[in-house]
């Protein structure tokens, strides 16, 4: 199911950045706000939106490229989306440096995304606790 949830992230992300492309406007930032907040907001932002794009991307190359899913291995790597559908198979001879390759990206991916997460959580609820400004609100309600 890991691969399935990969590929539905994915599928959501693009969805998710295509709106973001097309509907460009936003709630304006409390006035007041110093520039350095400004910019780590829009500084997370991007990352969140690269990183919920290279998380799945990774996964899935890392996947393809494992030398355990050439079609002469001992252990078949099954690449159904919810038993519907193959995913394509980019590298169906496996490389073992590009899998690791893939799996450092995907395992740092996945930590950075937390840490911006956890910071980007904490800075709302500052800014609702500690400031009292509609940051927090604005994120909510859009």
């Amino acid at each position: 199911p890991h691969k399935s949830i990969g590929f539905t992230v994915f599928v959501l992300a693009v969805l998710r950045v295509g709106w973001r492309l097309a509907n460009r406007n936003t709630p304006a930032l409390p006035t007041g706000m110093p520039r350095w907040q400004v910019v780590s907001s829009h500084l997370s932002h991007y990352a969140l939106y690269a990183l919920i794009l290279i998380m799945p991307l990774s996964g899935w190359l890392m996947v393809t490229s494992s030398p355990l899913n050439d079609p002469d291995a001992y252990i078949p790597v099954d690449n159904m989306v919810f038993g519907l559908f193959h995913m394509p198979d980019p590298y169906p001879r496996g490389s073992e440096a590009l899998s690791e390759t893939f799996h450092i990206v995907h395992s740092l991916a996945g930590k950075l995304m937390a840490l911006i997460l956890v910071a980007h959580a904490g800075a709302a609820l500052k800014h609702h606790f500690v400031d009292r400004d509609t940051v927090l609100r604005r994120m909510i309600t859009g």
